[in-house]
């Protein structure tokens, strides 16, 4: 039997082969399934699986790069599959390894660069959930035994998939609107302003506060010195200050008084 590209990749695509028509898979290899089932999510089912029936690797490489994966993580991507599969037919080989994070690293940027031309649904985003931060079931078990950092996958996709979740809705701002009266001195009705934009009655908002600042700064209380009241805020001070204006007043007055006398 003719392997495509690798055992890894093959195996993948058979097991999704057989689950696409309702047969028992290869546990063995049930981690090559997800990452297949994960790929035909991501760029299409006809993109994946046509290349390996037709036995057109040339054509499933050009079809990983549909949205702009480099050549170089291209390689790395069907190096680590290749990599896994002969660690997975090593004697050692329920000792853990790191090539299960070095996988989904990539498939997540997979993603990423997806969602630069497609919108990713809220369902398509569950979808990858069951494969890179699993809850239950036998991924999750195959995560738990042989994977060495299924963590750092979760937390890196939880970080990296807010930046594509379409839950994001925008919600029309309602103006700031002045009293209606104010407006109506400038020759505007509610129903007119209504019609207009934002930004438009902003600006009509702006130069109708301006106006009425400079009405009332033009008719404002001149100022009255009568209102002015001397104290330095001390009541024994303002009592000498008194008090010395007083003994100053009957100084004068002695004063004034000998001048006369002595005519």
């Amino acid at each position: 039997m003719d392997i495509f590209i690798n055992e890894g990749i093959n195996q993948g695509i058979v097991n999704y082969i057989k689950y696409m028509n309702n047969e028992e898979i290869d546990k063995v290899h049930y981690f090559e399934f997800y990452v297949i089932k994960t790929l035909t999510i991501i760029y299409g089912e006809i993109n994946i699986i046509n290349p390996f029936k037709l036995k057109k690797e040339e054509s499933f490489y050009k079809n990983l790069s549909l949205f702009g994966l480099k050549k170089r993580e291209l390689n790395l991507f069907i190096n680590y599959l290749d990599e896994y599969n002969k660690w997975l037919n090593k004697p050692d080989s329920l000792k853990k390894t790191k090539l299960i994070t070095q996988i989904q690293t990539i498939i997540i940027n997979m993603i990423l660069l997806k969602s630069n031309f497609h919108k990713i649904s809220n369902e398509e985003i569950l979808k990858y959930d069951e494969f890179l931060k699993p809850e239950e079931g036998d991924l999750k078990k195959v995560y738990d035994l042989i994977s060495l950092d299924s963590e750092f996958t979760k937390s890196f996709w939880e970080r990296k998939k807010h930046h594509i979740s379409p839950g994001i809705t925008l919600e029309k701002v309602e103006p700031v609107l002045l009293p209606e009266d104010e407006y109506i001195k400038f020759g505007f009705t509610m129903e007119e302003l209504k019609k207009l934009p934002n930004m438009k009655i902003n600006e009509i908002n702006d130069k109708i506060l301006k106006q009425k600042a400079e009405e009332e700064a033009g008719g404002r209380a001149k100022f009255d010195p009568r209102k002015l009241v001397l104290t330095s805020g001390s009541g024994f001070v303002d009592t000498l200050v008194l008090l010395s204006i007083i003994v100053t007043e009957i100084m004068i007055g002695f004063l004034i008084t000998l001048a006369i006398m002595r005519r």
